[in-house]
């Protein structure tokens, strides 16, 4: 019999997944969670008045009384150094409103806290810079941002190489799979939306010329979340596919979190009903904490990053089920597994020591 060893049990892994959702911190959706690292009972932020004699601020759970405006939620460069305030943690209701100490549980997101139980959740997953959307895409994708850290579109195209130039050389399949795209959008001018949402800040392949500059070549690799479904459902899903749902179920502050729980609830169980699934690792995880708290102080390798931690939740057969992944790792650690499962070479230094997450399954 054929020893099972690690790079036996990768070799299984012939589809890998990853779904990137929006703008939650680790503590406001798993600071709760009977396991893993969630919130302290001592934790408590300074009071925005700055008043020693004012009462400092606890998390609390959202309910339909207590549910404050998620508008002034900032997740920008310079509102979130101040919310993390060297370290301490505990500036996020002066800088980014009150709703940032909001917390939910099983109630909220039901098929996010199932997840978690029966598969593997990482506690100690930062996002990669400090700041919003695009620069933690980017990193996501290439594992740099080219030093951009806004949503603003960067003045000039992108020429850094990413996951999907990798795998094109390798001669290895991928899709990049968007909800609400449709191939028209092809034609899409840079701002066609108000400044700071620009759709190519949530889908920032637009951004490459390597990968934008051949209508062909786009068309063959990009698609919506339903030209996913229909490869899945035809057997011909790609080896690596980079997954965004609608606008409406990224669960992005302002729109309803039950909304983006039911979405993902559907997308997994149409993964586990597939022919691929004993073959397939799906990798759930947020772009940035969207100014929401989080009591974990980020170690900082660089001066613009790790960011607050976010979840990250392992799906997969080969997974090491109802157990906590607490080595540190960050958004280059997707792409160091993908670079490990079909041995590429990686895109920068980052992902070159990035934790490939290996341990979140059973090699043995």
């Amino acid at each position: 019999m054929q020893a099972r060893g690690p790079r036996r049990v990768l070799g299984e892994i012939r589809h890998v997944v990853v779904v990137m959702l929006e703008n939650r911190s680790y503590d406001h959706l798993f600071g709760l969670f009977p396991r893993g690292e969630g919130i302290p009972p001592w934790y408590a932020a300074v009071h925005p008045k700055g008043d020693p004699a004012s009462p400092p601020v606890r998390p609390t759970l959202a309910t339909a009384d207590w549910h404050p405006d998620w508008s002034r939620l900032n997740p920008n460069y310079w509102a979130m150094r101040a919310a993390m305030n060297g370290g301490r943690m505990d500036l996020f209701p002066l800088a980014t409103g009150e709703a940032s100490m909001t917390v939910v549980d099983r109630r909220h997101v039901p098929n996010l806290w199932w997840l978690a139980e029966n598969f593997v959740l990482a506690d100690r997953y930062f996002q990669s810079v400090v700041g919003p959307t695009l620069p933690n895409r980017l990193y996501s994708l290439a594992a740099q941002c080219g030093g951009w850290l806004s949503n603003r579109i960067p003045p000039e195209p992108l020429t850094y190489p990413t996951i999907f130039d990798r795998l094109t050389d390798a001669g290895i399949s991928w899709g990049y799979f968007q909800g609400g795209y449709r191939r028209w959008m092809y034609h899409l001018p840079p701002r066609w939306a108000p400044r700071g949402l620009e759709w190519q800040s949530f889908m920032p392949i637009y951004l490459f010329p390597s990968l934008h500059g051949d209508r062909d070549r786009w068309d063959a690799h990009v698609g919506s979340i339903a030209d996913f479904l229909v490869l899945l459902r035809r057997g011909g899903l790609p080896a690596f596919s980079y997954v965004t749902p609608h606008p409406l179920h990224t669960m992005h502050p302002g729109t309803p979190l039950s909304a983006g729980d039911a979405w993902l609830g559907r997308f997994v169980r149409a993964l586990m009903e597939s022919a691929s699934w004993q073959h397939l690792a799906l990798f759930v995880t947020f772009d940035d904490s969207g100014g929401y708290f989080d009591h974990v102080p980020p170690p900082q390798p660089t001066p613009y990053g790790f960011g607050p931690r976010v979840p990250l939740l392992v799906v997969s057969p080969h997974a090491r089920k109802g157990t906590v992944y607490s080595r540190t790792a960050d958004h280059a650690s997707l792409l160091a597994f993908v670079e490990r499962r079909w041995g590429l070479e990686p895109l920068t230094a980052w992902d070159a020591a990035a934790d490939p997450l290996l341990d979140a399954f059973d090699l043995a």
